[in-house]
């Protein structure tokens, strides 16, 4: 089929071809912006932009060379102009004959497909094969940077770390990427590396701002300035070609276009040693931290509009750089060795910080162009005090004072102490590069009239409370996803080891807090994709508990798991690393992928250990600590809930657990919680405290039968809980059930607990109208059976009269009831009972220690002659005592 497309395809040929050849030397990607950002000193963060700068450029000229690749047919490159089209000879190493594909900047471009990867998909393409990370990642690394160079805040730097770890690697890289590029420039004759820099020039500063004026050969193409007089004369000179060094001229807005003029007419009154012109701009170069700076690859000088003493060292770079006669001149390169052996970074005037600060850049104080620019400073400077070089103290300074000099003179080569012979050598190097000219100094022709692009804001409406509400909650989230993003399973022991002065327990509970935000994930992801990200935030925790376990006190690090509980950390842990946020389904698909394809995955063991920590952290003390009464019963005051799962701790002693249990109940009578049945029959101390401290009959459902088999316990059930006898009798033990003195004492006062008997007592109880014991007593081996009425028995009245009846308050109502206490031995304590219930008048209480009086009328009868007055008989009689 013919081609219908009319694009010009052998338009970007060339562009291509370099494509080519910089893969093949291994500079896969553009390093302008990159390169630049490093030379310049400027942040990290900063790197990080220019560096996605680069990858941007790189992927719209790879765009550019669409149709280029889409017009291979048969094994041939169409439509270039070039007769050796065969794709092999044309791609050269990039191409793969297996699978005929080509490989540029990581990007495989299939050869047989006659579909092309969007810009998009190349850039992802080049951060994945390039860089190993990817645009996601690559983001979260450029804000986590952001965000780690404008804090000080140790908390943040601390959790921050791995984003400098990672910013360092990908400047490794780079730097390896931009070495192999800048070793193949250096390999070109000088037209051919000019082309090669018009082709790939840098960016930043070379670009034009918005707010500045712009005026080249053409004329004025930008114009910010209201007073265009300077201006216009600036422009004259450019379209009339008046100007010897200088082709183009951009003033920032808020510099003067009049002192610009001045200030170009002192630098054309130099004899500059070069073939071409430059491009002078005066911009702010706050971002690059420096007073001026030289591009190469756009024949750019620029200097600070704030302050123009640069101008001189840029300018030499410019000659340096441009000159190739220059740059490989024996003189120059003898000077600079020479000149490089004398810097001493002990000699500076300066403070401490300073003096380090400038001996970690020691690398690009020694570099071979920074040496030469700083020496014709030096080199100015003398053919200045001379008078070779004049400029009037109403002109603009081109170099910087002597003082400045001698407070940095170690890095100026210690220029105070040069010989006779080094300074004759310096009025040379001054003579070779401003005192040296060309009859006719060409036009670069590079075109860096390139306009930076501008996003413009539109004007709002002024917000409410609710919208401004609602935009710092978004901007605080974000800030937060930032500063977490960097923290993962790999990066929390690095974040650990570079926790400065923080303590760990401090940046535990900072990233735990957090853990929703770690990893820089996103929010709307498959299962299987959640698994991961779960996983890898189980991680984060179980490594920060390892570390806290390992390094504090078995004690701290107890206080340090309850300080999780009672803030609710804990909840978000099991919410975002244990997948409980997620509905049933969707947490069973986590687990699910988790078992089936992590190995040895944090999840589950964080599962297993919050399993534990849930119950209580005491799971995790050692047996000193648990067998210490002090800490334990002081946990118990905090957190009376742990006394439930004590009993499942077997470090803890036996005799320590019954005092804690004791403790508790002693501590927090009426606190309900649940303890074991085995916990609670440890010590009948313990259950019958337990006991006292209910609330509810209900409580004793979960005792089987034979569980209560003490009097006193059972004494305790009937007083709390006097309507559910029958309930109660149910659950006491056989021993009780056989014991006949207990069971006819209740009898007596509710018959419908006959059915409680033991089998071994049954026969001892007959229906007849008045109950008569048969009491087997075993005398000399003799059997002897002996029937008491109980009606009958005429001591128990003088028992009652000898008796002393006393207040009682009831342990659980508060009532205040009478108590006769007999004083006396009671030879027949169960005849002598039997009788006091039958008559009604009293039951006995084990917890009163005496008989509580049911119908004090009845006593009163009994006692009146012998205890009480006349007078108190009639109130006895008138019921109104009580």
């Amino acid at each position: 089929m013919a081609n219908k497309s009319l694009i010009n395809v052998s338009k970007h040929e060339d562009k291509l071809r370099k494509i080519i050849k910089l893969n093949e030397i291994g500079s896969t990607i553009y390093t302008d912006k990159s390169s630049e950002a490093l030379s310049f000193g400027c942040s990290k963060s900063e790197f990080i932009e220019a560096l996605k700068k680069d990858i941007d450029k790189t992927a719209k000229d790879l765009i550019d060379s669409k149709d280029i690749l889409l017009s291979i047919n048969n094994g041939l490159v169409m439509d270039i102009n070039s007769l050796d089209n065969n794709v092999e000879s044309f791609f050269g190493k990039t191409y793969n004959k297996i699978g005929n594909k080509v490989t540029l900047s990581g990007v495989r471009f299939f050869l047989n497909e006659k579909t092309f990867p969007t810009k998009t998909e190349i850039i992802n393409s080049i951060y994945l094969n390039v860089l190993n990370t990817n645009k996601k990642d690559l983001k979260n690394l450029s804000n986590a940077l952001a965000l780690y160079e404008t804090s000080n805040e140790q908390i943040k730097k601390a959790v921050l770390y791995p984003s400098i770890v990672l910013a360092d690697e990908l400047i490794e890289r780079i730097g390896h990427i931009s070495t192999k590029f800048n070793n193949y420039r250096n390999t070109m004759e000088f037209d051919e590396k000019l082309s090669f820099d018009t082709t790939f020039k840098r960016s930043g500063i070379t670009e034009v701002i918005q707010n500045s004026t712009y005026i080249n050969k053409d004329g004025i193409l930008q114009c910010v300035h209201t007073q265009k007089s300077a201006a216009r004369k600036i422009a004259s000179k450019l379209m009339n070609n008046e100007f010897k060094y200088i082709e183009a001229v951009e003033i920032d807005g808020d510099g003067d276009c009049e002192k610009a003029y001045k200030l170009i007419k002192q630098i054309e009154r130099l004899k500059i040693n070069s073939t071409h012109k430059f491009t002078l701009k005066f911009r702010k170069l706050g971002n690059l931290h420096a007073r001026g700076v030289f591009f190469q690859s756009g024949l750019i000088v620029a200097e600070d509009v704030r302050d123009t003493s640069a101008l001189l060292h840029e300018i030499a770079h410019f000659i340096h750089l441009s000159n190739t006669n220059i740059y490989n001149h024996d003189f120059v390169n003898y000077m600079i060795a020479k000149l490089r052996s004398r810097i001493n970074f002990n000699n500076l005037n300066v403070t401490e910080l300073e003096k380090e600060a400038i001996i970690k850049k020691d690398a690009y104080y020694t570099d071979s162009k920074e040496v030469i620019a700083r020496a014709l400073e030096v080199a100015s400077l003398f053919a200045f005090e001379e008078g070779k070089f004049i400029q009037s103290t109403e002109e603009f300074d081109l170099i910087k004072s002597r003082e400045f000099y001698a407070k940095y003179e170690g890095i100026y080569f210690d220029f105070l102490s040069f010989n006779d012979e080094t300074i004759n050598e310096m009025n040379k190097l001054y003579t070779l590069f401003y005192d040296t000219t060309y009859d006719e100094i060409l036009d670069t022709n590079i075109d860096n009239f390139v306009k930076i692009d501008t996003s413009y804001s539109r004007i709002e409406k002024e917000k409410d409370a609710y919208s401004i509400l609602k935009e710092e909650r978004k901007r605080q989230e974000k800030e937060k996803k930032a500063l977490f993003s960097l923290v993962t399973s790999s990066n929390i022991e690095l974040i650990i080891q570079n926790k400065g002065s923080l303590t760990l327990r401090e940046l535990a509970l900072v990233i735990i807090s957090n853990i929703s935000y770690c990893g820089g994930h996103n929010k709307s992801m498959t299962a299987a994709n959640w698994s991961y990200v779960c996983n890898d935030k189980s991680g984060i925790v179980l490594i920060l508990l390892e570390e806290m376990q390992e390094n504090l006190s078995n004690k701290d690090y107890i206080g340090f798991l309850y300080e999780l509980k009672i803030t609710k950390l804990l909840e978000g842990i099991k919410t975002f690393a244990l997948a409980k946020g997620f509905s049933v389904s969707t947490r069973m698909s986590i687990k699910a992928h988790i078992k089936e394809h992590i190995t040895d995955s944090y999840f589950f063991k964080l599962k297993e250990n919050m399993r534990f920590i849930f119950k209580t952290p005491l799971f995790f003390a050692d047996t000193n600590l648990l067998n210490n009464t002090e800490f334990v019963t002081k946990t118990i005051d905090v957190h009376p809930l742990v006394v439930q799962h004590l009993e499942e701790i077997k470090l803890i002693e036996k005799e320590n657990l019954i005092k804690y249990f004791l403790y508790f109940l002693e501590k927090f009578p009426k606190k309900s919680i649940y303890m074991s049945t085995s916990s609670l029959m440890l010590n009948k101390r313990i259950m019958k405290k337990y006991l006292q401290s209910l609330d509810s009959i209900n409580y004793l459902a979960r005792f089987s039968g034979k569980t209560f088999d003490t009097e006193e316990i059972v004494d305790v059930l009937l007083e709390k809980f006097p309507e559910s006898q029958e309930y109660i009798f149910e659950r006491i033990g056989d021993n009780l059930k056989n014991n006949y003195d207990f069971m006819s004492k209740h009898i007596s006062l509710n018959k419908d607990l006959e059915r409680f008997i033991g089998d071994e007592i049954k026969y001892l109880f007959t229906k007849e109208e008045s109950i008569i014991q048969k009491i087997d007593i075993v005398v000399s081996n003799e059997k002897e059976s002996i029937t008491q009425e109980a009606d009958n028995n005429t001591d128990f009245e003088d028992l009652i009269k000898s008796s002393e009846i006393v207040d009682f308050t009831h342990t659980e109502t508060g009532e205040i009831l009478k108590v006769f206490r007999i004083k006396e031995k009671i030879s027949n304590f169960k005849a002598f009972n039997k009788y006091v219930i039958k008559k009604e008048i009293a039951y006995y209480s084990r917890i009163a220690n005496g008989f509580i009086i049911q119908n004090i009328e009845k006593v009163a009868t009994v006692t009146g002659s012998t205890l009480y007055s006349q007078e108190l008989m009639d109130l006895f009689s008138s019921g109104k005592l009580f």
